[in-house]
């Protein structure tokens, strides 16, 4: 079912961008009927200048994540398997341009809801050994932009800093009635963020845009070692909990 989402969503921006495109080829000089031609300079280079904000939604899907913990440093971790969170995002995004010519600077700021998510259970000879979940419930970028204007159209790449809450936990049912719960403290995960877009002006003060980003996130996971009587052993367990997502989405936006 996942699988069927993510192809439905990357089809659906694929069909978008093609759009685009194709309007873009269908009127090469990018002029926009009169009052846009003013909102976005003239006909050979047109100003992508000043503040703009708008909305967005869209898919991620993280790479496959192997999940261990490491309890004792002298003994191999224990492998429980790999997490793969995926869901939809949606939120905000703000910015500012500068242009010199056809090339376009800027830096933007967005903060997104999610619910990318995953979870897993490991076992042997019919005993389980540990479940583990992670889940992302927000997360937002502040990124530089650079670009090239040709026309209404808007080709940039970008890149810069991520922060989110990402979530993990660890279920661990050791020998002898031993177990272990860790979990991410409650604190923001850093990170970064890359991707690349292209925009296109559809009105003197709207423009849609189209793109991808992929964004890495991690924290640790820490728990103590409890035994059978219910008695912390002064043993920490530990695990990296990362996310590794590859995000696309559609937006809209207004220029100020």
């Amino acid at each position: 079912m996942h699988n069927s989402v993510v192809r439905t969503v990357a089809l659906a921006s694929c069909i978008w961008v093609a759009a685009c495109f194709a309007a873009a080829a269908a009127d090469p000089t990018g002029d926009l009927e009169s009052p846009s031609v003013d909102r976005f300079g003239g006909a050979a280079v047109r100003s992508w200048r000043g503040f703009y904000a708008g909305i967005n939604a869209g898919y991620g899907a993280a790479s496959s994540d192997e999940v261990d913990a490491q309890a004792f440093p002298d003994m191999a971790p224990i492998l429980l398997g790999s997490l793969s969170p995926e869901g939809f995002s949606g939120g905000l995004q703000a910015g500012h341009n500068w242009q010199t010519g056809h090339l376009v600077f800027g830096v933007e700021a967005d903060i997104q809801v999610s619910d990318l998510r995953d979870e897993t259970t490991a076992a042997a000879f019919d005993q389980t050994l540990g479940t583990s979940s992670t889940s992302l419930d927000w997360y937002g970028t502040v990124r530089a932009r650079v670009g090239y204007a040709a026309g209404r159209n808007l080709f940039y790449a970008t890149g810069g800093f991520a922060y989110g809450g990402l979530d993990g936990t660890i279920d661990l049912a050791g020998q002898d009635g031993f177990t272990a719960t860790l979990v991410t403290p409650d604190k923001i995960a850093t990170g970064y963020a890359v991707g690349a877009g292209y925009e296109r002006a559809v009105t003197e003060t709207i423009s849609l845009r189209g793109e991808y980003q992929f964004v890495h996130l991690a924290q640790t996971a820490n728990g103590s070692v409890i035994d059978p009587s219910g008695t912390d052993t002064g043993v920490v367990g530990s695990s990296n909990v990362e996310l590794n997502a590859h995000t696309v989405r559609i937006g809209l936006n207004l220029h100020f």
